[in-house]
C-alpha cells in the first residue's frame, strides 16, 4: 500500500521538466540529457549531453539492452515517473514492442501485435501521453491502400492493445513514416517523413488542432511544410526535445547517407540549422530530460572511457556480494557512528536488512521494527582514484557516517540503488587502510529496507589526485590580480586604443623584480564580441609579455562587480576617471542585462568555447576562472543558472588547465555549485589573519588545492605582514589585489567618493604610478617568501 501511496504524491508533486510528455518529481530538476538510439547492432544504445547538442557514449558505443530481437527506431519517454521504450522490429512485422523501467536500465515487456497481417507492418512506433485525459496515444506506419500511412490507437495502461482497435490516424494519399508530435501553444505539431525515397524528400511538419483520428489536420496541405533550413535529402527519423527551463526546442533529422542534423526553434516558425556532435553510427534517436541523480546511476551503470574513466568498487552492496555487519535496535549511545566505537556487543547479520515484502530487495536479515543502526568495517590497499558516491537502496530517511563523517543523508525512500555524493569531509577521511561505515535508518510504514555500497568514479572533473599532481609540480602561486595603470576598467585594458604592449611590459617588469610567478585578469565579453580575431591576438601579445617575465595566467571570463553607474558595458571610449572614487569606470562582463536573459547565453557560449578553445592546450595559460563573483552587484541568485552554464560550456572543450569558480560570499546555493564542479578550490578574503586561518581550514575539508585569488584590504587588517606567511605556511596560493595604482584609484576605500580626500592607508596595489613601492618593507616580505626561480 505505501508504494501506491507513493506514486499519489509524486505525481500530485510532479512538475514539468522538459515538454508535455516528460514529468519529473519536483524534489530534483532535470539537468542532462539522454539520446536513446539504434546502431550497428540493431539493438539500444545511450549518449548522454548537458546541452542537447554535444553527445557522448555511454557504456563504450557498445549497447545497453538487447531484448532478443532486432531493435529499430527506439522511442523513449518519461510518464508519470515511469519510463516507456517502444521500437520497432523491422520492416515486414504487424509488431511494435513496449517495455517500462524505473531506472532506463532494467526493463519489462514484450511484443504487441498491432495491426492485422494484411497491413504488414508497423514501422517506427512512438507515443504521445494527453496528461489530462490521462491517454496514450500510440501511433505507427503500417499498409494502407497500398502505400505506408499512419495508424494509431489508444490505450491507459498498455494492457488492452489489440490489431482490431487500431485505425487510421491520418492518410496524405502517399507514403508517410515516421511521426513525432509535441504540444505547443494549443497546436499539434507533427514532423513526418512523407514519400519514397527516389523523391528525395526531407522531413516536414504538419500541424493539427487535435489528435482525434475524426477530425485530425495532419493531412491538410499535405504533405506538410519543408520547413527545416538547409536540410539534407532524404532525411528521416524526426525527433523534437525541449530545453530544460527554456522556450527553444531542438529538432533532430536522420539523412539517409550521414550523420544526424538538428535545427533550434523558440515558435515552430523559425528554423535555424544548429551544429552538433553524435555518437558515430547512431540512427533514429529519441531524447529527454534527466536528474542528475538518474545521470550519475546511468554512468555507474554505462561506464565509458569518454565520461566515466574508471569505476571502484570501494564496498559492494549486498546485490554485488554478500557482507556482514553489526546492527543494533534500539538507541544506541550518542557516539555510535564514530570510527572507534566499540560494536562487538551489537548483533551481527548479513545485508541487506529489511521485510520480503519490500519490493525488489535480497534480504540478508529480517529488520520490521522502526529504527536500525548499523556498523561495517572495510579495508582499502591504496588511496581512492576518483570522486566517491553511496550505491543506496533504502526505505526510508537513512543517513550515513563514513570514519565518523558525515557522508551524506537522505529521505523517503527508493526501490532501487540511488548514487548520492559522499560529502566531502567524509570522502577525505577514506585512507588506505581500516575505514569504518555507519548507517541508521528509520522508517515508519509499509515495506522497509537499507542496503549500501560504496564506489569511487573518475569523471570529467578532475579527481583530487590529478588536482594535487598539478598543484605540487609547480611552486607556490604568489601573484596578483593585474589591471594595468593606465585603464580604467578590463574593458578599457583591452580596447586597441588603450591596449599598449610597451606598457604592460613595464609594469610587468616591476612584478617580476618581487619574484611573482602568477598573475590574473578578467577578459571582457563585450570586446571579444566586436572583433574576436583581434582580441584573441591582444591576449596572446600579453601571453608573450607574461611569459617573458615569469608569470602564468589565470584568465576570468566573466565578472558582476559593479562599483560605478555602468551594469551593461558598451564597446568603445571608456568614462575618464572620477578623481576620489573607487572604480568609478568599473564595468561587469558580460554585464547585467545578459546575466538575466538567457536568450543571449549562445553568444555567451560561444565566447566560452571560442577563448578556451584558443588557449585550451597553452602552456601559458594556468588557470580558468569561470566567473568572478557571481551575483554581486546586486544580482544575487539570477546569476546561478549562467554558473551551472559556464561549468558545461567550459567542460566541452577538455582544457589541459583547471576550472575553477572562486567563493567570496556565503550564498549556499551558489558554493554549492562551484565546490560540486571546480577541479581546485579558490576564494576572496579580504579579513584579518584570524578570520583567513579560519576558511582555510574550512575549505580543506574538499580535499583539493587551494588559491585564494583575491586578498590585501589593508583597511580591514588584511595585510602583507600577517596573512602571506598563513599563505606560505598552509601551501595556499595567493594572488593580491593589485600591482600598480592608477585610473581605477583601487588605493582608496570601497564605496570611496569625491570630497573625503586621501585615505590614511591604502586599501590595494603595492606601486604607485611611478613605480615606486608603497611599503618597501612588503616588497621584502613577499621576496622572503616566494620561492627563488629556477
Amino acid at each position: 500500500m505505501k508504494y501506491l501511496c507513493l506514486s499519489i504524491i509524486l505525481l500530485s508533486l510532479a512538475t514539468s521538466c522538459c515538454f508535455a510528455n516528460t514529468t519529473v518529481t519536483a524534489s530534483e530538476p532535470c539537468t542532462a540529457y539522454l539520446m536513446a538510439h539504434f546502431g550497428p547492432e540493431e539493438k539500444l544504445y545511450y549518449a548522454w549531453s548537458r546541452d542537447a547538442r554535444n553527445w557522448n557514449a555511454l557504456n563504450d558505443e557498445k549497447p545497453v539492452f538487447d531484448p532478443g530481437v532486432r531493435l529499430r527506431d527506439p522511442f523513449v519517454k518519461r510518464v508519470n515517473g515511469k519510463f516507456h521504450l517502444v521500437h520497432t522490429k523491422g520492416w515486414d512485422h504487424p509488431t511494435i514492442f513496449h517495455w517500462e523501467s524505473i531506472d532506463l536500465i532494467n526493463w519489462v515487456g514484450g511484443a504487441i501485435d498491432v495491426v492485422p497481417p494484411d497491413r504488414k507492418r508497423a514501422w517506427a512506433p512512438e507515443f504521445f501521453y494527453d496528461e489530462i485525459a490521462k491517454l496514450f496515444y500510440v501511433y505507427w506506419a503500417s499498409i494502407y491502400n497500398g502505400h505506408n500511412t499512419m495508424h494509431m490507437v489508444t490505450t491507459r495502461d498498455w494492457t488492452d492493445i489489440t490489431p482490431d482497435r487500431s485505425q487510421v490516424f491520418y492518410d496524405l494519399g502517399i507514403h508517410d513514416i515516421d511521426l513525432t508530435i509535441i504540444k505547443f501553444n494549443g497546436f499539434y505539431y507533427g514532423f513526418h517523413k512523407p514519400g519514397d525515397v527516389d523523391d528525395r524528400m526531407g522531413n516536414r511538419l504538419s500541424i493539427s488542432r487535435t489528435l482525434d483520428p475524426i477530425t485530425n489536420t495532419f493531412a491538410e496541405g499535405r504533405p506538410g511544410k519543408d520547413v527545416l533550413e538547409g536540410q539534407s535529402k532524404p532525411t528521416e527519423g524526426p525527433e523534437v526535445i525541449r530545453l530544460i527551463g527554456q522556450n527553444t526546442w531542438y529538432i533532430y533529422g536522420d539523412p539517409f547517407h550521414g550523420p544526424m542534423e538538428a535545427w533550434e526553434t523558440s515558435d515552430f516558425i523559425k528554423f535555424k540549422k544548429i551544429a552538433i556532435q553524435t555518437v558515430p553510427g547512431s540512427k533514429h534517436c529519441s531524447m529527454l530530460a534527466i536528474t542528475e541523480t538518474e545521470l550519475h546511476r546511468l554512468l555507474a551503470a554505462y561506464p565509458s572511457e569518454t565520461t566515466v574513466s574508471s569505476v571502484e568498487i570501494i564496498l559492494p552492496h549486498t546485490k554485488q556480494k554478500t557482507g556482514t555487519w553489526h546492527y543494533k535496535l534500539d538507541q544506541p549511545s550518542a557516539d555510535w557512528f564514530k570510527s572507534d566505537f566499540d560494536d562487538t556487543q551489537w548483533k551481527t547479520g548479513e545485508g541487506g536488512f529489511g521485510t520480503e515484502a519490500t519490493p525488489n530487495t535480497k534480504i540478508g536479515t529480517l529488520w520490521n521494527t522502526e529504527e536500525i543502526w548499523l556498523r561495517r568495517t572495510f579495508s582499502i590497499d591504496s588511496e581512492i582514484v576518483g570522486n566517491l558516491y553511496l550505491q543506496l537502496h533504502h526505505d526510508e530517511d537513512t543517513t550515513v557516517f563514513l570514519n565518523g563523517r558525515k557522508a551524506a543523508t537522505v529521505t523517503l525512500w527508493n526501490t532501487d540503488y540511488d548514487l548520492i555524493p559522499v560529502r566531502d569531509e567524509a570522502a577525505n577521511s577514506i585512507q588506505p587502510g581500516r575505514n569504518t561505515i555507519a548507517v541508521h535508518c528509520r522508517q515508519t510504514t509499509g515495506g522497509q529496507y537499507i542496503d549500501v555500497g560504496l564506489v569511487a568514479l573518475e569523471e570529467n572533473r578532475w579527481t583530487r589526485k590529478t588536482a594535487w599532481n598539478w598543484f605540487n609540480n609547480q611552486p607556490w602561486p604568489c601573484g596578483f590580480n593585474y589591471i594595468p595603470a593606465n585603464a580604467i576598467s578590463y574593458t578599457e585594458m583591452w580596447m586597441p586604443y588603450c591596449f599598449d604592449p610597451e606598457f604592460i611590459d613595464k609594469e610587468l617588469a616591476l612584478a617580476e623584480t618581487v619574484g611573482f610567478n602568477c598573475l590574473r585578469v578578467v577578459l571582457p565579453f563585450v570586446v571579444w564580441e566586436y572583433d574576436p580575431a583581434a582580441f584573441k591576438n591582444r591576449l596572446d601579445v600579453f601571453l608573450k609579455i607574461c611569459d617573458i617575465h615569469g608569470l602564468k595566467v589565470m584568465f576570468a571570463l566573466f565578472d558582476d562587480c559593479v562599483f560605478g553607474p555602468i551594469t551593461d558595458p558598451v564597446y568603445g571610449k571608456q568614462p575618464d576617471v572620477v578623481k576620489g572614487w573607487y572604480a568609478n569606470g568599473w564595468t561587469p562582463s558580460p554585464g547585467h542585462s545578459m546575466v538575466r536573459d538567457p536568450k543571449t547565453w549562445p553568444r555567451l557560449e560561444k565566447y566560452v568555447k571560442d577563448i578556451i578553445h584558443t588557449f585550451k592546450d597553452d602552456p601559458r595559460v594556468w588557470v580558468w576562472d569561470l566567473y568572478n563573483e557571481p551575483t554581486n552587484g546586486g544580482l544575487g541568485n539570477v546569476s546561478l543558472p549562467l554558473v551551472t552554464k559556464v561549468f558545461t560550456w567550459a567542460r566541452e572543450i577538455y582544457p589541459m588547465q583547471p576550472l575553477t569558480i572562486g567563493q567570496f560570499n556565503g550564498n549556499g546555493k551558489l558554493n554549492e555549485i562551484i565546490h560540486r564542479n571546480s577541479d581546485i578550490i579558490t576564494f576572496h578574503n579580504y579579513n584579518p589573519a584570524d578570520n583567513l586561518l579560519r576558511q582555510i581550514e574550512s575549505l580543506k575539508k574538499h580535499g583539493r588545492p587551494i588559491i585564494n585569488t583575491e586578498w590585501l584590504n589593508r583597511g580591514r587588517d588584511s595585510n602583507v605582514e600577517t596573512c602571506l606567511p598563513i599563505f606560505a605556511k598552509e601551501k595556499v596560493g595567493c594572488l593580491h589585489w593589485g600591482l600598480v595604482n592608477g585610473k581605477t584609484q583601487t588605493h582608496l576605500h570601497w564605496g570611496w567618493r569625491p570630497g573625503k580626500g586621501e585615505p590614511n592607508v591604502w586599501q590595494h596595489d603595492i606601486f604607485r604610478s611611478d613605480g615606486i613601492p608603497y611599503r618597501p618593507e612588503e616588497i621584502s616580505l613577499f621576496r622572503a617568501h616566494i620561492p627563488i626561480k629556477k
